[in-house]
């Protein structure tokens, strides 16, 4: 304000101004010249008096505007009036305060709040005006993203930092499509972990974290099986090989390189691999290495050395050699054919080798080997006539050798044959019963004898004792054995279900058997079979017209050591094994049961939804259906559902898909209005489609059925609905007669 006096008198002058902050700087000045001259000659000097403020501004600003707030937030942002002070507080406590610029935008710092918190946002203009507070309630903040821990194929549990306190969801995703989920806590510390299920290669691992309901970002992690394989085993490669042969992982592709060569094959579900290959070198350097068949990895090679073979034959056994005894004899080492016997370097005669690897070589017409001391060799030859290791022996002076009794195997009532070997050299057995010689026989080639006796009544009764004694050519005689008739003790072999085609007949039989045979139904013997150290046996049986009409009885026997035969076990020829199936009929989402058909010895069937078991189901064997509850577990067209078939094993035997199908929509529509509680009817408009009825259901029992006039809705229930809290619906057909149910409210 400027003024301009025109007189010596004191003059009151005021002005009003808008102040922007609590404390404003005023300046009055006087000039620009403080001092002039009177009329009257005289000098004169301004001044001011008695400068005064009055505030004139006396209301108070409107509630301000806050934006949210959250749980991280540490700051108050919002609109209130222009240069106000913005105070914050908490149950009365400031907590923190701002001031708004020019136009009228305010940020207040505070420290970050807990979910849930109420703020109180006051304004405060420059004239010290306090308005009225706007309410706040802190929001909970979007959960920083969870991290996740590295995870591998032999990973067991799922763990990494989430926020302190926080609702931990874990989801694993299958390549397949099967997903599974875990729901843990994380610590306050801020960590979680939880266990799993062994991953698969490529599972999707999904991480979120929840806090008061909002959710973070999801963080997830591929699990890779990222394990390069061991180098496979190679066993040795000789010059005379024409095979690489080890073992790699299941299924594995393996590759030897030789000489700039590669040769490849790919592994058998045991990891066992062969490689065919040309016959290689001394020396020749064979690298193998194997490729993954989950993550593709190669592993590092396997080097190794083409060496010599080292195929020749070892040196026989020779028994001992008496003068004039006529033969050398003993065994050959496995893979000879013929045996030569020398003295003094010269052969005296060749021999071929018998079946059972035992050989018998002619010396008696060599004078050197009718003189006791004389010292002879004997040695192999194989198929190429490589010869082997020689053994060397010493003719020795006659004596009786025969210095072991014979051993006698157990002798079972009725057996027919007493069995067992005689001592190396001997030439003839004699049995007698009671000390009475019953008979003598000669001794096979392999030292053991075998002497009829099923002639003699006293050899049929369980407890006669009997006695057997060896000879040599020389007439030297060895010392007695005795033994004893035993009872019969073999029990009927069990016989497994056969049926035509099977390439064996199967089953278990007691320990102690020798042999096991298949008869026919007359009891005629078909053939033996192979007796296993586990008590199993199997009998080759599809060649023999007998096992293949189907509804035939068969017989096994078990036969011990000394030719005893056990009580005959009999069975039927089954008709061929039916291929395990299963079959599904469509299901309809909202029916009760997964139905359908089966094949096989099934005992037991599941229903699966998304690759997860989820109800066992009945089996009808009378006509090979079978049901599986399924209404409150199929839920949608979208899932995958199967059913399986089992064994009493649970070992699964069939497989099959459901097709699975949505409920048709309803082709009507319809407006119901509201029930005022007295009234006599509930009215409604039908928008489309057709009504063929409608019924009245109240707390969930039906009320009353009524027919639909046109587009006209009426249904009478004023006798039915008594109470507000009654649950009302009213259900309108259409043309198919399928219900849309409406839900009515009381008034």
């Amino acid at each position: 304000m400027q003024v301009t006096l025109e007189d010596f008198t004191w003059k009151t002058y005021t002005s009003t101004f808008v102040a922007t902050s609590a404390e404003e700087t005023i300046t009055m000045n006087l000039g620009p010249y403080n001092e002039f001259v009177t009329n009257n000659g005289q000098f004169t000097v301004g001044q001011f008096k008695n400068p005064s403020l009055k505030n004139t501004d006396v209301t108070p600003p409107n509630k301000p505007t806050v934006n949210d707030v959250f749980t991280n937030s540490t700051t108050v942002t919002g609109k209130t009036e222009a240069n106000a002070k913005v105070n914050i507080y908490r149950g009365g406590t400031l907590i923190g305060s701002g001031t708004a610029d020019a136009s009228g935008n305010y940020t207040a710092t505070i420290p970050a709040q807990a979910y849930g918190t109420v703020l109180q946002v006051s304004a405060k203009d420059v004239a010290g005006n306090e308005g009225e507070a706007t309410s706040v309630t802190v929001k909970q903040a979007k959960p920083a993203t969870p991290t996740i821990n590295a995870l591998t194929l032999n990973s067991t549990a799922v763990s990494g930092t989430a926020v302190a306190n926080s609702d931990v969801t874990i989801r694993v995703t299958s390549t397949n499509g099967t997903v599974k989920t875990y729901v843990t806590k994380a610590t306050a510390s801020g960590t979680y972990s939880s266990p799993v299920s062994a991953f698969t290669n490529k599972d999707k691992v999904e991480v979120t974290s929840s806090v008061n309901g909002i959710s973070s970002d999801v963080a997830s992690r591929i699990v890779e099986d990222t394990t390069k394989p061991a180098p496979p085993s190679v066993n040795s490669v000789t010059t005379a090989s024409d095979k690489v042969q080890g073992k790699a992982l299941p299924n594995a592709t393996v590759q030897a390189e030789i000489g700039g060569q590669t040769y490849m094959v790919k592994a058998d579900a045991s990891g066992n691999y062969t490689i065919n290959i040309p016959k290689q070198a001394l020396g020749t350097r064979i690298s193998v290495i194997q490729t993954s068949p989950v993550n593709g990895l190669v592993s590092n090679p396997t080097t190794i050395q083409v060496t010599a073979d080292s195929t020749k034959l070892g040196a026989p056994t020779v028994n001992d050699y008496y003068v004039n005894s006529g033969y050398v004899t003993g065994k050959a080492p496995a893979g000879a054919k013929t045996i030569t016997a020398s003295v003094g370097g010269k052969d005296i005669r060749s021999a071929t080798v018998n079946a059972d690897g035992t050989f018998k070589v002619y010396v008696n017409d060599n004078v050197s080997m009718g003189q006791v001391g004389t010292q002879f060799q004997v040695y192999a030859k194989d198929a190429s006539g490589v010869a082997g290791d020689s053994a060397t022996g010493t003719v020795k002076q006659t004596t009786n050798p025969l210095v072991t009794a014979p051993t006698i195997n157990d002798y079972y009532a009725d057996a027919g044959y007493v069995t067992g070997k005689a001592p190396a050299g001997a030439t003839t057995v004699t049995l007698s019963v009671n000390g009475q010689p019953l008979r003598t026989v000669g001794v096979a080639s392999d030292g053991t004898y075998k002497v009829y006796v099923n002639d003699n009544a006293s050899m049929k009764q369980a407890g006669t004792p009997f006695q057997v004694i060896a000879k040599d050519a020389s007439g030297h005689v060895s010392p007695q054995a005795t033994s004893n008739v035993k009872a019969m003790a073999l029990n009927a072999p069990k016989i497994n279900a056969y049926y035509k085609g099977d390439a064996y007949v199967t089953g278990t039989t007691d320990k102690g058997t020798a042999k096991i045979g298949l008869y026919d139904k007359n009891g005629g013997l078909l053939r033996y079979g192979q007796v296993n150290t586990d008590g199993t046996y199997i009998i080759y049986a599809p060649d023999k017209a007998q096992m293949n009409v189907v509804g035939d009885n068969f017989i096994v026997k078990a036969i011990n050591d000394a030719g005893v035969q056990s009580p005959a076990a009999q069975s039927t020829i089954l008709a061929s094994k039916v291929t395990p199936t299963v079959t599904a009929q469509p299901y309809q989402v909202g029916t009760n049961y997964v139905s359908g058909t089966y094949k096989g010895d099934a005992a037991r069937v599941q229903l699966l939804v998304n690759g997860v078991v989820v109800k066992n189901g009945a089996l009808n064997v009378s006509d090979g259906s079978y049901q599986v509850y399924a209404k409150d577990l199929i839920t949608s067209a979208t899932q995958k559902v199967e059913v399986v078939t089992l064994d009493s094993n649970f070992k699964e035997l069939a497989r099959t898909s459901v097709v699975v199908t949505e409920p048709a929509k309803p082709t009507l529509t319809a407006n119901i209005d509201p029930y005022k509680l007295g009234d006599g009817s509930i009215t409604g408009t039908v928008t489309s489609g057709t009504a063929s009825g409608a019924a009245l259901y109240v707390n969930g029992q039906l009320a009353r059925s009524a027919s639909v006039s046109g587009n006209s809705i009426s249904v009478w229930a004023q006798d039915k609905i008594t109470a507000k809290t009654d649950k009302v619906q009213l259900y309108v057909y259409d043309q198919n007669w399928k219900p849309v149910i409406y839900d009515v409210p009381v008034q």
